[in-house]
């Protein structure tokens, strides 16, 4: 048993070559690697950066989908986000906070969630359920951004 002296510091997210960012939801335990695209085999191994979508800190929406179910299961715990929930994105200069508003489960076919509002500065993490019949959707608004 480690006593309180004895803790681990949290271990350093590394951005390396190649990806954009990490995502990080500490809550439940959800962590990847960000890489623009979302064919499957992007989404093999990482979370899928929409193309053409804001990037993280903007105005507009920053959407990211990934599996959680085959292959890397990334998302396996998205369901489990709780609305006020936070959402850590590091990319290799800045650590952008977002806070859950919202978790809805939506159809494919509902894909205005990936509309921007240039209003507000938000991320939509996106993964599939039920075999693919419906999605889950995670909404959440920017709250910092602090320079690594």
């Amino acid at each position: 048993n480690k006593n309180e002296t004895e803790k681990v510091e949290e271990d350093k997210i590394v951005v390396s070559e190649g990806i954009f960012a990490v995502i990080d939801i500490p809550s439940v335990g959800v962590r990847g690697k960000v890489v623009e695209g979302t064919d499957d085999e992007t989404l093999k191994n990482y979370i899928g950066m929409f193309k053409g979508c804001n990037m993280p800190g903007e105005y507009g929406n920053f959407s990211v989908a990934a599996h959680n179910n085959i292959y890397t299961e990334i998302f396996r715990n998205l369901h489990k986000v709780q609305i006020g929930d936070k959402i850590r994105v590091i990319t290799k200069k800045y650590e952008y906070v977002y806070l859950v508003r919202s978790v809805n489960e939506i159809a494919p076919t509902q894909t205005e969630v990936l509309e921007p509002n240039y209003s507000k500065k938000e991320i939509t993490l996106i993964t599939c359920t039920d075999l693919g019949k419906s999605r889950i959707v995670v909404k959440g608004d920017l709250i910092s951004q602090n320079v690594i």
